[in-house]
């Protein structure tokens, strides 16, 4: 009779130690959680200013709507001086690669990078 309470132990521990593993492996190796939904974007400093300020931001995010298909929008600016900037929609895993090798290829840009909401993994 003693054995069942060691079983029911067992058992519970096996499927919380299962789906530990089931969460481990959802997560990437990045701690990156979930797709991108925009870019963090950070202007060359003084390269607006030589250019015409809101005119060649304006014109970069305008171009880059037109070749992508999609409404970008600002969101915030962050402490290190780079702008949040939102899609009205999730782009794929190419798209985004393209829009921000677009965007870092552009002279006014000092870099640009997907908004990953990262998360700190338990793997050391």
């Amino acid at each position: 009779m003693r054995t069942q309470p060691i079983k029911i132990v067992a058992a519970a521990c096996a499927a919380i130690l299962s789906l530990s593993a089931v969460n481990a492996l959802a997560q990437s190796d990045d701690g990156v959680v979930d797709p991108p939904q925009g870019v963090i974007l950070k202007w060359k400093t003084g390269a607006l200013l030589q250019n015409g300020g809101a005119v060649a931001a304006a014109r970069v995010l305008s171009d880059t709507q037109a070749r992508y298909g999609v409404s970008m929008r600002q969101m915030r600016r962050i402490a290190t001086g780079a702008e949040v900037i939102n899609f009205d929609r999730n782009l794929t895993q190419a798209e985004l690669d393209d829009l921000v090798a677009t965007l870092n290829n552009d002279p006014n840009v000092e870099y640009a990078e997907p908004d990953r909401v990262m998360r700190r993994s338990s793997r050391r």
